[in-house]
């Protein structure tokens, strides 16, 4: 009822008023991932370091889809890829993206294979420059009654 109440078209004048009906509507209601008695289900507790590169990083509001606008922000990821590749036992060839989540990662996974598989099997198809092949229909996931839900979005979105 809180939330039905608020009229969006008549703003708050005010920060305190703004922080109000922010408490009142979510922060009393909120599930705290950080508190010492939460037991974790998908989100992990904070830490206080992403905290704060997150608010930096939110301040900048970088636009990081080319290099011209994220120069510094592209370095910096890559060096994390890279230095995560080494600890993971990877060699120099080794690439990868940070991802938000499982859902974007198995998206990302499906896509990749999908990719992959085009290449290597089907006469250097390249999904990018020509689309699906015909015979994407007939291609198939395999995966266990337990994989999380995503796998088949994901699977809608990667095969057509």
């Amino acid at each position: 009822p809180r939330v039905a109440r608020i009229d969006l078209a008549e703003p708050l004048f005010s920060v305190d008023a703004a922080l109000e009906e922010l408490d009142t509507v979510y922060l009393q209601h909120a599930v705290y991932f950080h508190h010492p008695r939460y037991a974790a289900h998908l989100n992990c507790p904070i830490a206080y370091p992403a905290l704060l590169g997150e608010l930096i990083s939110s301040a900048m509001n970088t636009s990081v889809d080319t290099w011209d606008q994220s120069a510094g922000a592209t370095l910096i990821e890559q060096k994390l890829i890279d230095w995560t590749a080494e600890l993971i036992g990877f060699d120099q060839e080794a690439d990868g993206v940070f991802t938000s989540g499982g859902t974007q990662s198995n998206l990302m996974g499906l896509l990749l294979a999908r990719d992959h598989f085009c290449r290597h099997c089907l006469n250097n198809h390249c999904v990018r420059e020509q689309g699906l092949p015909d015979c994407a229909s007939r291609f198939r996931v395999f995966c266990s009654g337990n994989s999380h839900f995503s796998i088949q979005k994901a699977e809608r979105c990667s095969f057509g």
